[in-house]
């Protein structure tokens, strides 16, 4: 089904709904304090670090897909609105979570946007460099792979070792496949590159010594 003609939430959100739902039930209920209580628990601290994860973990995963029709896009945006109504109901108020709230709000609109106006969007203030370098791939050729496929990982792999990792050591894994595109270039005769390789080599630095210093 064309998921541009298709209102229904996806697959993902249905199951993210029910199990969320079950889970505050069955533990939540009886673990968390009273709403009308201001204490803050252990429990509450973990599950606020649980909300957080599940939008990481979707806006991470967003950036990883390719290619992305404009129909796919249009899913995603979709699942990122519909995204915020379970883990605020059910785990913590997404208004409460701080930079992967924002970072949620922020990439709804950025996956609509060409590579040439991503360069001075404010929008990227809000976004960890490697999920904007991650989307760039997006609008890329095909030979320039992107670090998923360069380095041959499930994407239960490649989200693993980005938890391990700085995003300066992200960008390094960005930059080869970069360096891999212009060899290919180059070796070819050719003296122009997709537009997306320069502004990769532009932000890529810029985003990953700025996320460091914070």
């Amino acid at each position: 089904m064309d998921a541009a003609m298709d209102n229904n939430a996806s697959n993902y959100m249905v199951e993210l709904q029910k199990w969320t739902l079950h889970f505050r039930n069955e533990f939540l209920s009886k673990l968390l304090p009273s709403s009308a209580s201001r204490s803050e628990t252990i429990c509450t601290m973990l599950v606020l670090r649980m909300a957080s994860r599940v939008l990481i973990f979707f806006i991470r995963h967003s950036s990883l897909g390719r290619p992305l029709s404009e129909s796919d896009k249009l899913r995603v945006a979709r699942d990122m609105a519909e995204l915020e109504l379970p883990v605020g109901q059910n785990l913590f108020p997404v208004e409460q979570l701080g930079a992967p709230h924002r970072a949620l709000r922020a990439l709804r609109p950025v996956i609509f946007l060409e590579a040439s106006q991503l360069g001075g969007s404010p929008l990227l203030k809000d976004l960890p460099s490697s999920v904007i370098l991650h989307h760039l791939y997006y609008g890329a050729p095909n030979e320039l792979r992107s670090a998923l496929q360069r380095n041959k990982l499930a994407p239960v792999q490649n989200s693993l070792w980005f938890d391990s990792q700085g995003e300066d050591q992200i960008w390094k894994r960005i930059k080869a496949t970069l360096d891999d595109y212009e060899i290919k270039v180059r070796a070819r005769g050719d003296k122009e590159f997709s537009p997306v390789y320069p502004l990769m080599l532009q932000i890529g630095p810029s985003l990953a010594e700025t996320t460091s210093s914070k």
